[in-house]
């Protein structure tokens, strides 16, 4: 498994535990979307278009090895123990969200961009198809509450844009490929997901 890091909070304690990850063998880069430290492990600079999945489409064009599973991630985040990502690199499906618990679930529609796990093969089928949507015309907007409580400026769509586009993604990679598994969301009590820089 690899794993994908959308650089924006540069949370010291979830660098400290990428760096774990990175010793148990999970190659790990940051996608940068503006300066911060990333404790020695590996990034690359890019401009904030289309928010994460931006980054995690970049990750995928430029950076993905083509064969490794990978885990997407903003950074945020709350690792409690860095067995986390042994657990997560076991995920049986293809693509799945992951959350700290059901309420988290819910609270988030059972769905976001904060942390996902993709298998190689429906990378490989999203690749086919285009691979991930971001909204080229959104240089950083996020709306101060609900998706739908501001108006985006001109050329950008909602926050939400990108996880809305990845959740029709799905089902037409599966289409063309049956055999992959989709599961909506797992639980782990081992990290806590943050929302705009809190915990």
């Amino acid at each position: 498994m690899q794993i994908c890091v959308c650089g924006w909070w540069y949370f010291p304690e979830y660098y400290d535990a990428l760096l774990e990850a990175v010793k148990r063998g999970y190659h790990t880069v940051v996608v940068k979307h503006r300066d911060g430290e990333t404790n020695g492990l590996p990034f690359v600079n890019k401009d904030n278009i289309g928010l994460e999945w931006g980054a995690y489409s970049y990750y995928i064009d430029e950076i993905w090895d083509g064969e490794s599973d990978v885990l997407f991630t903003q950074d945020d985040v709350k690792v409690k123990d860095a067995s986390f990502f042994d657990w997560a690199s076991k995920i049986t499906e293809d693509v799945c969200s992951i959350f700290h618990n059901n309420a988290d679930a819910r609270y988030n529609g059972e769905a976001h961009g904060r942390m996902i796990f993709m298998s190689s093969r429906f990378l490989l089928g999203a690749q086919k198809l285009g691979g991930f949507w971001y909204d080229k015309g959104n240089h950083g907007f996020i709306a101060k509450g609900n998706y739908r409580s501001e108006t985006p400026p001109p050329g950008s769509s909602h926050h939400n844009a990108g996880i809305h586009n990845f959740l029709k993604l799905v089902p037409r990679v599966r289409k063309q490929n049956p055999d992959i598994r989709k599961r909506t969301f797992l639980c782990s009590p081992k990290i806590v997901l943050g929302r705009r820089g809190k915990l």
